[in-house]
């Protein structure tokens, strides 16, 4: 998974079932992103999301991961690239330190 954008509903959960960490601009977790939650600002349910917005029910019968990560991955299709942008969006400009400076300054600099 090193270096890979994971995406579920509730990671947290299923990670700290696999004693596991990932780095978290690494993942994609329908549950938090805002764009997604109901009223009141509170994260949804999958089985809320998927019939809303995908016209599915799911989760009748017994818990079937398959059917869980096909509903995210085509809820998540949906929102990719508002999120992407937003994430984007987000990213502070990287500055640039002092020495930096003098060397692109440097660079610039012409001798006669």
């Amino acid at each position: 998974m090193r270096d890979r954008i994971i995406i579920g509903h509730q990671l947290k959960h299923d990670l700290a079932a696999l004693m596991l960490t990932h780095p978290p601009e690494l993942i994609r977790d329908t549950a938090k992103y805002k764009p997604l939650h109901g009223a009141g600002g509170m994260p949804r349910s999958l089985k809320n999301l998927a019939k809303e917005l995908l016209g599915l029910d799911i989760q009748n019968g017994p818990h079937s991961s398959v059917e869980d990560s096909k509903a995210v991955l085509m809820i998540f299709k949906q929102v990719q690239h508002a999120w992407d942008q937003q994430l984007h969006s987000q990213k502070p400009k990287q500055s640039i330190s002092g020495e930096q400076k003098f060397k692109q300054a440097s660079r610039k600099i012409e001798i006669s």
